[in-house]
């Protein structure tokens, strides 16, 4: 059997003292005298045969009891089973005469045996010399059948001999249920821990993204102040070089435009045409009329051999009014091109290197 098969009794400190008046009354107060139950004509020495006990008033009694229950002598052994073993076995009535011990599984380790073997016998051992009722906790297994006892262990006198009643209260189902509800509480402990250690990880991942994305606000904060003063830094630059200016997209739309092209064109963001109907004529060498947005844009942020980027053509106004024009162009990271636009005649002068 294994190591945590092992009975576990109570504890064998030496009970309470019994009062003097009881002691010097000669009388065993918790030793339960069942001589009376017994024809006192059986035996003139005071011993009785309890071979044949269970017609009589003793064994009638002890069947009648609702659970097992067995009579043990001072040798250790079993003398009587009462009908209530047959929940133990259905051989209970040849229980007689079988030490207790044997009732006892032993565990395959020698020394364990050895311990159990005597932690029995000094139970049992203890009862006789005190008198007094004790309780314990044991595996039992009889006729192959293995349970979780609660053993009542009482005192009792027939005659002269002393024997020990033992009621047993099968309590294997409670302890299953107990190792049940212990090894639930494990589970749910353990779902605890790797819950809170869950909990402490996304705790700490949540952290490091906040302390993140305040990084990356402040970074995209600093950048958007950064662009707006490039970008004021562009409209004062183009104001004073009278020079309007836009981003148009790959197909010729608009994104955005400035009051110096407003000027220039007549036209706001909401009502601005096309890239490729706002400007008529030629560019340059090219026939505006076959030229896609695409194409014309590309014209636009062209060097020439002597570094100058831009071309010259001519934009329709809302009024109807035709500028001759220089635009020049530059394409941007996110694929739109940044254009800028003059006067021919007012056309600034180009950066020196």
């Amino acid at each position: 059997m294994p190591e945590k098969d092992l009975p576990s009794f109570d504890s064998l400190d030496e009970p309470k003292a019994v009062p003097d008046h009881l002691h010097k009354a000669g009388t065993s107060t918790q030793t339960i005298d069942l001589s009376s139950l017994f024809d006192t004509n059986v035996s003139s020495s005071g011993t009785f045969d309890l071979s044949g006990v269970g017609s009589t008033s003793l064994g009638r009694l002890l069947d009648a009891l609702p659970m097992p229950a067995i009579l043990i002598d001072e040798g250790n052994r079993v003398v009587f089973s009462n009908h209530g073993c047959a929940r133990l076995t259905s051989d209970y009535q040849n229980m007689s005469g079988v030490p207790f011990l044997h009732l006892v599984p032993k565990p395959s380790d020698l020394e364990k045996a050895q311990a159990l073997a005597d932690k029995t016998l000094a139970l049992l051992a203890r009862v006789f010399k005190t008198r007094k009722p004790l309780t314990a906790e044991a595996i039992l297994e009889i006729s192959r059948k293995r349970i979780w006892a609660r053993l009542n262990l009482r005192a009792v006198r027939i005659g002269l001999e002393r024997y020990v009643l033992v009621l047993i209260e099968d309590v294997t189902s409670e302890k299953r249920e107990l190792e049940m509800n212990r090894r639930r509480d494990r589970e749910a402990e353990e779902l605890r821990r790797e819950l809170e250690t869950l909990v402490e990880m996304a705790n700490s991942e949540l952290t490091a993204v906040n302390v993140r994305l305040r990084n990356e606000v402040t970074e995209h904060l600093k950048t958007q102040r950064m662009l707006r003063a490039e970008k004021q830094k562009c409209e004062m630059m183009a104001r004073q070089n009278e020079l309007a200016t836009a981003v148009v997209t790959p197909t010729g739309e608009f994104r955005s435009l400035d009051l110096g092209f407003q000027e220039l064109s007549g036209y706001e963001l909401y009502n601005v045409p096309n890239l490729t109907e706002l400007m008529t004529g030629r560019l340059d060498d090219l026939d505006l009329r076959d030229a896609s947005a695409l194409v014309r844009l590309e014209v636009f942020s062209r060097m020439d051999d002597e570094g100058t980027a831009g071309a010259a053509c001519t934009l329709t106004r809302r009024d109807a009014e035709k500028r001759d024009i220089h635009v020049r162009g530059l394409k941007l990271e996110d694929g739109n091109y940044f254009l800028t636009f003059a006067d021919k005649d007012r056309r600034p002068t180009e950066p020196t290197e």
